[in-house]
């Protein structure tokens, strides 16, 4: 039977259930009072939840901190870092989550109780404290991303592959130190590291390795982020990684013609600029005679790998609502290289 799930508690509902004797009611109390957003009561809500931060149970104090990172209460914020103290892991870490996101860049306090968790404690806790700092100071946290390359724990090795792509490369421009923490990453032990340290470095045009990239790509490994398998199929294609071509292949066409891969149109269009003839005439037809949802898959595929073959037929597209979808057909003839000067 399919059950309705229920609306959050009212104000006056979790005030009474934040007085219950059974922690997972003032939890879940908790919980609800983070799920409505700013609306007029939210000062209340969030004074109810100050006080549960001093809640005698962990998992209280937990969702807590959680439902003010929620509602964006900046106030909160020297009660959360008095948390970093706290006895329990977990409520530790939620108040580092929180603190990340409710701080702003300047907080010289906050940044520097932030610095203190980097290198010491739980790698939980190293890897809150390191993503906080990222989103707060950006290339002021350097050194601690590339001291964050040796850590003993895996999460927090990833993290710093992810921090060092987006905060310490400017316009292309990697430092050689930089481009040591992609290359050790690129041979770490641990798969789901290296497979991100293959990714970024690759869309930084640096000489790595692939061997992750195919067993991601072959399903014989995950990424981490969502968006990881999307980024190594075009960086197959613009990269001119061929091992990666069979592999493709399969994805795109299936066993007899037919495929089901949720991936197989970003994966044609990788194969149309490998050089794959069969893969062209897919998106060509598409793009020509295809419904509206298979006509809009294939010009994303021909944007996103740039095959400026079919700029043309892209182009006759402009103003055809019923054929395609408009804003997907100007995002593919952005992205088609003559249109980005290239």
């Amino acid at each position: 039977m399919f059950q309705i799930a229920p609306l959050p508690r009212t104000l006056e509902a979790a005030r009474r259930d934040l007085s219950s004797p059974k922690a997972h009611v003032r939890a879940d109390a908790a919980h609800d009072l983070g799920q409505q957003g700013r609306t007029a009561d939210a000062p209340a809500r969030i004074e109810l939840l100050l006080g549960a931060l001093s809640d005698p149970a962990p998992l209280v104090r937990r969702r807590a901190a959680v439902s003010l990172a929620d509602l964006g209460a900046e106030e909160a914020l020297p009660l959360l870092v008095a948390l970093f103290a706290d006895a329990d892991l977990r409520v530790r870490q939620m108040a580092v989550l929180a603190v990340g996101e409710l701080a702003q860049g300047g907080d010289r306090e906050v940044e520097g109780r932030l610095l203190g968790l980097t290198r010491a404690g739980d790698p939980s806790i190293r890897y809150q404290a390191l993503a906080a700092l990222g989103g707060l100071v950006g290339r002021g946290v350097r050194s601690e991303i590339l001291a964050a390359a040796l850590d003993s724990d895996a999460e927090v090795r990833e993290l710093c592959i992810r921090l060092a792509a987006e905060h310490l490369v400017e316009a292309g421009q990697v430092a050689p130190e930089v481009k040591v923490l992609f290359e050790q990453g690129a041979r770490d032990p641990v798969a789901r590291v290296a497979l991100a340290a293959e990714i970024e470095a690759l869309e930084l045009g640096l000489d790595v390795g692939v061997a992750r990239i195919l067993d991601l790509l072959a399903g014989r490994l995950r990424g981490s982020e969502a968006a990881d398998e999307r980024r190594a199929i075009f960086l197959c294609a613009r990269r001119g990684i061929e091992q990666a071509v069979p592999i493709l292949t399969k994805r795109a066409f299936g066993w007899f013609g037919f495929s089901l891969d949720p991936y197989r149109w970003p994966v044609r269009g990788a194969l149309a600029r490998l050089g794959e003839p069969r893969a062209a005439r897919a998106i060509g037809r598409s793009i020509e005679h295809g419904r509206w949802l298979a006509r809009t898959l294939a010009v994303e595929a021909a944007g996103e790998a740039g095959l400026d073959q079919f700029r043309d037929s892209l182009v006759a597209l402009r103003g055809r609502l019923e054929l395609v979808d408009q804003d997907v057909l100007e995002q593919a003839l952005s992205a088609l290289p003559e249109a980005r000067g290239g």
